[in-house]
């Protein structure tokens, strides 16, 4: 594949991504509005409906699960089709495998990018009061003041998933056609950074990208992202309280902590790959 058609691929997952988005929120808006006219319940004007709908919390959970499952089963097929089926026949070059140690090393670099993105956070926060108050009022929007079980489902599984598929599987490989991995990672974290629509998101998903791409790379499979990327979801979601208890006990203390934790799970996990993968080798030229 040529530089040009491979740098035009790049792009085409975020742009179905974002596409698909718009798709189905103008889809459940007029199905919402629909029923709303159809059962009377319609108690102002149309178009002031559909711009409250914004702030309505099941509208939002309901699109956000019916996009993911979209988005989960057409790039999946994709994927596969692209990636996973050419190599089917093929041997296998490097161990994808599940250890003891790579479990270790993903749970401790779950907390230890927790406290990675609360420094991010935190800082942004200091020096723009105002996005940081504006994101609050999104995630209450989105319903995170209290977790139903629709949002449970779409941002602890559905989300990390689609967004690993979309990412760190599509965008990650076809990027590797015309670009050396470092810049690969940052090309793919830059979009899925954008991909979140608003300054405090966008900025730590970047920096979580870059992470969950090294980790993709390292491990020669998507899976071990996918599980990152839930485990990191799920800690900040269900531990939250421990997280802000731990900080505001000595912020500097944890935060640091955090740094160093994450810098240790990744020498687990770098070193548990170079490991299995040098057995193999020497089997291989053994035999």
């Amino acid at each position: 594949m040529n530089k040009p058609t491979a740098f035009f691929k790049s792009f085409l997952p975020f742009v179905f991504f974002m596409a698909l988005n718009l798709i189905v929120s103008v889809v459940t808006t007029i199905a919402f509005t629909m029923r709303q006219v159809l059962t009377g319940a319609m108690d102002t004007d149309i178009i002031t409906y559909m711009d409250g709908l914004a702030e309505d919390a099941t509208y939002i959970q309901i699109t956000s699960i019916l996009f993911s499952v979209i988005v989960l089963i057409l790039f999946t097929i994709w994927y596969r089709r692209v990636f996973v089926r050419p190599l089917q026949n093929k041997t296998r070059k490097y161990w994808s495998g599940i250890s003891f140690q790579v479990i270790i090393a993903l749970i401790f670099l779950g907390f230890g990018l927790q406290y990675v993105a609360q420094l991010l956070v935190g800082g942004i926060a200091m020096v723009f009061p105002q996005l940081m108050e504006n994101y609050n009022q999104l995630l209450e929007s989105v319903g995170y003041g209290s977790m139903s079980w629709m949002l449970a489902l779409y941002s602890l599984i559905l989300a990390p998933t689609c967004e690993e598929l979309a990412f760190r599987g599509l965008t990650m490989r076809f990027s590797r056609q015309w670009l050396p991995f470092w810049a690969a990672n940052i090309f793919q974290a830059a979009l899925f950074g954008i991909m979140h629509l608003n300054v405090i998101q966008g900025l730590y998903a970047f920096a979580i990208g870059l992470f969950l791409g090294w980790v993709c790379q390292k491990g020669h499979s998507l899976k071990y992202s996918i599980i990152l990327h839930i485990l990191f979801n799920i800690l900040g979601t269900v531990c939250i309280d421990f997280f802000g208890l731990t900080l505001s006990i000595n912020a500097v203390l944890f935060i640091g902590l955090g740094i160093v934790l994450t810098i240790f799970a990744m020498w687990i996990f770098q070193r548990e790959f170079s490991e299995k993968n040098r057995r193999r080798h020497q089997q291989a030229v053994e035999e």
